[in-house]
């Protein structure tokens, strides 16, 4: 498996073009599922977990087609499969899209029990009660999730104690072939869930109340025939979030990151800006400069719009080299700390408390070594690590960081890092 190693200390400057957003992505393309004709979309992220779900589509007899890297024809006629067994879905998180539109279109669906990022506890009982609410039978046994349908499915409150993206997501999609009006209360108000409700709108969904905590859903049995339809992915905000923070921790960096869209970005740029950094609006985007000199803050993760979680182990990373003690709390997801060990091999001072506090006491010098992604925001985050670092670090296991980034070494390279991919022997 490949490693990267980075040779640290080297200002970054240039502009950095993000791609789709990976996020939308995985939520957009099993949606297509609730039509019959041709969709295409744009902008689609080039990683791995995008090719995963594009090839899990093709094994439910979806016609998929690139016109280009980044543009793809999606073609659905009448039924799919709905009885999935491609190991490839218990590879991903994403694959659990595949639950509401399949479901609803077919009323029946067995699943491999999606993977993903070790980041927590990453339960489905959202997702379980709001199916069961609209007339869907769900069981989770040997490594699958199976779901029937059980009776006449109609639209119905669904309340979430916690704002799920995922389960919001799922139930728009299950809603929209729903008879009625289904209202999700206490629903996400991501921009995931937004871009993914203006798509839904686009093939015909009538949903009102999107970015509000109360959408209001008017479904029909049959899929949405659409004749073609065009839809383009947004930039992803926290592809622009890690190449903000990669820009600030370094004097003399100045990157131009587009499509930054600032209403996504406003608690990162509020924590940068408490921190000393310069970030300045223009030209469709944000300019960071770097600054060694950074003052210390406390993050505390929260659903949106509250402090990203995505973006919680690079900010933490950033926060080793402020002049102070720094507060990370993470409550989103149990396991988002793991990274820290690593940070500790490379000289940083943090003290944990649980799995979900990290006191990170500053300033102190981080030293190149021999570093795991674990998972893709730590990966990312241990890369930044690399370009503070004096020496070399060796990042292993980046086939996680592909997962959400998309050519994320030639970025960097572009800016002047000094990394390279190492192929490893083993």
């Amino acid at each position: 498996m490949n490693s990267l190693q980075i040779e640290g200390r080297y200002p970054l400057k240039g502009k950095v073009v993000v791609s789709g957003c990976k996020n939308t992505a995985l939520a957009v393309l099993p949606a297509v599922l609730l039509t019959k004709g041709t969709i295409i979309l744009k902008n689609v992220p080039d990683i791995v977990d995008v090719q995963t779900m594009v090839a899990l589509l093709r094994d439910v007899g979806v016609e998929v087609e690139y016109l280009d890297k980044h543009v793809v024809k999606f073609t659905i006629y009448d039924d799919v499969e709905w009885n999935i067994k491609s190991i490839k879905a218990s590879s991903i998180r994403g694959s659990l899209f595949l639950l509401g539109p399949i479901l609803a279109r077919m009323g029946r669906i067995a699943l491999p029990y999606p993977g993903g990022c070790n980041i927590g506890t990453r339960p489905i009982d959202l997702h379980e009660k709001g199916l069961r609410i609209l007339g869907y039978d769900i069981e989770t046994t040997s490594g699958y999730i199976y779901g029937r349908k059980t009776r006449d499915t109609k639209g119905d409150l669904i309340y979430f104690d916690f704002p799920s993206v995922g389960a919001t997501e799922n139930l728009l999609m299950a809603a929209a072939l729903t008879t009625g009006y289904t209202v999700i209360e206490n629903a996400a108000i991501d921009p995931q869930v937004v871009s993914l409700s203006a798509f839904l709108n686009r093939i015909g969904v009538k949903i009102s109340g999107i970015g509000t905590r109360k959408l209001v859903i008017e479904g029909r049995q049959k899929p949405y025939e659409v004749g073609t339809v065009e839809w383009t992915i947004p930039g992803d905000y926290l592809e622009a979030g890690t190449f903000m923070l990669y820009a600030a921790g370094i004097t003399g960096s100045k990157v131009h990151i587009t499509p930054a869209y600032r209403g996504f970005l406003i608690p990162l740029i509020a924590k940068l800006e408490d921190m000393g950094i310069n970030v300045v609006r223009e030209d469709g985007g944000v300019t960071v400069y770097g600054n060694e000199n950074l003052s210390p803050v406390r993050i505390k993760t929260l659903p949106f719009p509250g402090f990203p979680t995505d973006l919680q182990p690079i900010i933490g990373t950033l926060l080793t080299q402020a002049n102070g003690e720094s507060v990370v709390q993470e409550l989103v997801h149990d396991r988002r700390l793991g990274y820290v060990n690593y940070l500790l091999r490379m000289g940083a001072d943090i003290t944990t408390l649980g799995q979900s506090t990290a006191i990170i006491r500053g300033k102190t010098p981080l030293f190149g070594t021999e570093v795991k992604a674990e998972n893709l925001r730590a990966g990312a985050a241990l890369i930044l690590a690399g370009l503070l670092a004096n020496g070399t670090t060796h990042v292993k296991d980046m086939y996680h960081v592909y997962r959400g980034y998309e050519d994320i070494v030639g970025k960097l390279q572009t800016l002047g890092a000094h990394v390279q991919v190492i192929v490893d022997e083993s």
